[in-house]
């Protein structure tokens, strides 16, 4: 059975009302535990509200903190690519480098005398600087 988006939007707007429904009883029924307890035990009812409300802050503060250490988690898991990729495309542009360098050893910035291409004279990274003179 397909069901269109209209009807699967309905299906989940029936299931959280339905579990917005439980926690919202489930609440209500541990704040009037809650605030019995407090007036069976000689204390105004108001004290009796105070766990309760502890308990929906935190909740919501362990909610907020679970949601922020996936957020961390995603953002360093994507750092840690980044860089990893970073070095990989470095590591790749350093051995073309070396390929194109005439005189193995050398770094490819230093300057050389050769014959190249472009004649004989000074080279810096295949470039010709000046003639030979």
């Amino acid at each position: 059975m397909h069901l269109n988006q209209e009807e699967r939007a309905s299906r989940r707007g029936e299931r959280i009302a339905f579990y917005w429904k439980f926690l919202k009883r489930n609440f209500f029924h541990l704040n009037h535990k809650f605030v019995s307890w407090a007036t069976n035990h000689n204390m105004p009812g108001w004290v009796g509200n105070i766990p309760a409300v502890l308990l929906f802050s935190l909740v919501i503060l362990a909610f907020i903190l679970c949601g922020m250490l996936i957020a961390g988690s995603a953002l360093l898991l994507g750092g840690l690519v980044f860089v990893g990729s970073a070095l990989l495309s470095s590591s790749s542009t350093t051995k073309d480098m070396d390929e194109n360098n005439p005189i193995s050893g050398q770094k490819p910035t230093m300057e050389y005398r050769a014959h190249g291409d472009a004649g004989s004279g000074w080279y810096a990274s295949g470039i010709k600087l000046e003639d030979d003179d």
